[in-house]
């Protein structure tokens, strides 16, 4: 993608982020039309607002994101700025196209430097210095009725919305405990037959893997690990809850 267009376009996104409009097609001469141009134009679009990420959110492709039948998991940007402790209210206007799902924040303790052999996710754990349990709510900027692709989802920063995010955990769970912990979502969220539930270990090596294409993870960095669960609408007429065995509970709240 060429400077030029990408900067045009990092400029749309910084604008919708800013101001909290809604997004609307990417014109044909500054649409990203690949991973790639996607994660160029997110970046630019935080450097023009001067925001640093804190670390690493992996989520979910939304259902029917084109383009997407490959890589059904993506990395982008996690904010500070979006990352509030629990109880906090969320107003309903600031978050659009709102689904939420059970999460996990990993804050690292030592850093994942880039080495030519993959981090295994139990060298991970090793590093890790706390896990929160969270609640990702997922949104997308782009105008109602507007399907964004794959490149595009990515330049609005993989639909980075708000983290919600509770105490950590009094004691660290290992690789086995991590991936067989039960996790509860209420109200339960409708779920396809047959899914499986994501593996927190699998997503830890793929969430690595994205650190390391950007220059790895300093110590202090997060690693967030979305779509645990599927995923509930959120609407202003009760609370989401999750409930983390060794982990504890994180609920949130969308106010008018």
């Amino acid at each position: 993608m060429k400077a030029a267009a990408a900067r045009a376009a990092a400029g749309l996104v910084a604008e919708a982020l800013s101001m909290g409009m809604t997004l609307p097609p990417f014109p044909p001469a500054v649409q990203p039309r690949t991973a790639a141009d996607g994660r160029q134009v997110a970046r630019l679009a935080l450097a023009e607002l001067g925001l640093v990420p804190v670390g690493l959110r992996l989520a979910p492709a939304p259902p029917g994101l084109p383009g997407a039948a490959r890589t059904p998991w993506l990395a982008g940007p996690l904010l500070d700025g979006r990352i509030h402790p629990d109880g906090t209210p969320l107003p309903a206007a600031a978050h659009r196209v709102r689904c939420v799902s059970a999460a996990i924040v990993l804050v690292l303790g030592r850093p994942l430097a880039p080495r030519a052999r993959p981090w295994r996710a139990a060298e991970i754990l090793a590093r890790t210095a706390a896990i929160h349990p969270a609640l990702d709510l997922a949104e997308s900027r782009f105008t109602p009725g507007q399907a964004p692709d794959l490149p595009s989802h990515i330049a609005d920063l993989t639909g980075l919305g708000a983290v919600v995010v509770g105490k950590p955990a009094r004691r660290l769970p290992d690789l086995a405990g991590l991936s067989s912990m039960a996790i509860a979502l209420a109200p339960e969220p409708a779920a396809k037959a047959g899914a499986k539930r994501p593996d927190p270990g699998a997503l830890l090596a793929i969430a690595a893997a994205a650190a390391m294409r950007t220059g790895g993870l300093p110590a202090g960095a997060a690693i967030l690990l979305a779509g645990l669960t599927p995923p509930a609408r959120a609407g202003a007429d009760g609370p989401i809850a999750a409930r983390f065995a060794r982990l504890g509970r994180v609920a949130l709240r969308i106010v008018p």
